[in-house]
């Protein structure tokens, strides 16, 4: 269970203290305020990624109901401490709390044991209740999610036995395959396996700028540059006892790789702007295309120190040719998506076309296989069954695209290579623009680039998308 944070609202000095020493026995973190006054100036200036509040039931500025409803809506825990006579009015004021939202009222003095004890099962209940709906999440969207896992070939078990043990442990995870194998599903399901009771947060590091990367992973404070006008939480953050997923971790500036890893090493960070140390409980999964593997050095984009770090355990998703026993169990899910997506019946694929299929190299691998065989189920969706000379007609196709050139138009070197490469690109944004029905961020996505990047190419090629 993730060591929680707790903020000690008491005005006593001493009893303060003592709740503080008894939560530092159990190894909790704290962060102690004299009055509710402090506590809320503090979150309002600052930041305290926080699990529960201990706060006294005699504090003169707000009463326990009304501090209830301060608390209300948000993801924190309260549990109150105070004095009792043990008369029924008393009694029923403590009833009353618990049964409006209080998580347990301990009456003073309190004891190390009957403190360690409420916030152990305090912290205990959230753990589930954040689980189960994680759970519940996942439950729905697992179908959409596990799509590259699928097969059975003995390079995905593999992958998947690799993952179920790092799935047990907090340590940094460095996740390498080519592009399209399906490394934020890997570790999806890392997360997903895992007691991390958190979000999993991805963020593409080759689709930010550095400014703005770093902005967007550790957020900032107003003023700290051009349009900063108010704090914005960064995505280690958002995290908190959860997953940070970063693609492409090798397309990062070093100097960005520099402070990463400095918030590797200790889980603290500045906001941009900011002077306060910020302290968060992250898991982080880094993935990258370089060809590295565990134990290697690192390539010209990583700096060695980070490369070692992340690779406390490294994770190799092999590229589609190396699994290529797995095409038929992977090209009748995509069949089955087709179908949900069309509404309807769609052709199935003979064993002769799965074996043809099995023969070609597949550069994009899983996301190349998925569109091929979408556009095999639409093209020949009249058919009851897609044969091999369907499968040899849409390979030829696609061949053709890539090789026919028209050179009549120009004569000169550059001019002609820029036709070539505005033709190509108008039919390949025109077509997932398609699929996307439009929307550009979707389609950024599965490309892999930047929203902006792909936007100004389409105002360029005087693309219509909608």
């Amino acid at each position: 269970m993730p060591r929680a944070v707790i903020a000690v609202i008491e005005p006593d000095a001493d009893l303060r203290t003592a709740l503080e020493e008894h939560l530092a026995a159990g190894s909790y973190k704290t962060r102690s305020f004299s009055s509710f006054g402090a506590f809320e100036t503090f979150m309002e200036n600052e930041s305290l990624l926080t699990d529960l509040v201990i706060a006294s039931a005699e504090l003169k500025e707000i009463e326990p109901e009304k501090l209830l409803k301060k608390f209300d809506g948000k993801d924190i825990s309260l549990i109150f401490t105070g004095r009792s006579s043990g008369t029924r009015e008393e009694l029923q004021r403590i009833v009353s709390l618990i049964r409006d939202g209080a998580a347990d009222f301990l009456v003073r003095p309190v004891d190390g044991v009957t403190l360690l004890s409420a916030v152990h099962r305090v912290m205990k209940m959230r753990m589930l209740e954040e689980r189960v709906g994680r759970l519940e999440n996942q439950v729905l969207n697992f179908s959409s999610e596990s799509s590259g896992l699928i097969g059975s070939s003995s390079a995905l078990k593999k992958v998947l036995d690799e993952l179920d043990k790092a799935a047990g442990t907090d340590l940094p995870i460095l996740i390498f395959g080519e592009t399209g194998v399906g490394k934020e599903l890997v570790a999806r399901e890392i997360h997903r396996r895992s007691r991390r009771t958190g979000e999993f947060v991805p963020i593409n590091a080759a689709s930010l700028g550095q400014n703005l990367f770093e902005a967007e992973l550790f957020g900032y404070e107003p003023g700290a540059f051009t349009g900063a006008k108010g704090r914005k939480n960064g995505l280690v953050e958002i995290a908190n006892h959860g997953t940070l997923f970063l693609d492409e971790i090798a397309e990062l500036p070093k100097d960005v790789q520099a402070r990463f890893l400095r918030f590797l090493d200790d889980g603290r960070f500045r906001r941009l702007g900011g002077i306060r140390e910020i302290e968060t409980d992250v898991r982080v999964i880094a993935a990258t295309n370089c060809k590295v593997a565990p134990g290697e050095k690192d390539s010209e984009e990583f700096r060695t120190d980070l490369y070692y770090r992340l690779s406390a355990f490294a994770i190799y998703v092999p590229p589609l040719r190396e699994r290529l026993e797995d095409i038929s169990e992977l090209v009748e899910y995509f069949r089955d998506a087709a179908i949900k997506n069309a509404h309807g019946k769609l052709p199935a694929f003979s064993e002769s076309a799965l074996g043809i299929m099995k023969k070609l190299t597949w550069p994009g691998n899983i996301r190349e296989l998925k569109n091929f065989v979408f556009r095999a189920v639409f093209t020949f969706a009249e058919q009851e069954m897609i044969e091999d000379r369907a499968i040899e007609k849409l390979t030829s196709q696609k061949n053709d695209e890539k090789t026919k050139f028209d050179f009549s138009k120009t004569s000169g070197y550059l001019e002609s290579k820029k036709n070539v490469l505005d033709d190509f690109d108008r039919k390949f944004l025109s077509e997932i623009l398609k699929r996307h029905n439009g929307n550009i961020s979707s389609a950024a996505r599965e490309m892999e680039l930047d929203r902006k990047t792909i936007a100004n190419r389409i105002k360029e090629l005087n693309l219509k998308y909608d």
